[in-house]
């Protein structure tokens, strides 16, 4: 999905200003059922005030309504990037040299 992931967030929000024309790049986590570390990360243009209410976003990443500079006041609009990510090596819940912790 356009790209993404990149090594470091910045370049991701530098390549969605660049591909997609956004101005105000924002993101929120979420966890999948179960996980034990957050392995959703969704986009959206918080500057996007003339796009419909993106329903799906809103009910899915709200979660943490105050994360990576928070919710628009007005919702998500208009298009998303939602990418998954694995958690990093260690991380509680994951796998050990020998298998599942």
């Amino acid at each position: 999905t356009d790209g993404l992931p990149l090594s470091k967030e910045s370049d991701e929000v530098a390549l969605l200003k660049t591909t997609r024309g956004w101005k105000t790049v924002r993101g929120l986590k979420a966890y999948t059922r179960d996980a034990t570390y957050p392995d959703l990360y969704c986009y959206f243009d918080a500057a996007d005030t003339a796009s419909p209410i993106n329903h799906f976003a809103m009910r899915a990443f709200t979660a943490y309504p105050n994360d990576i500079g928070g919710l628009p006041k007005r919702g998500i609009r208009g298009d998303v990037v939602c990418i998954r990510l694995e958690p990093p090596s260690g991380t509680c819940g994951g796998e050990g040299p020998g298998g599942p912790m």
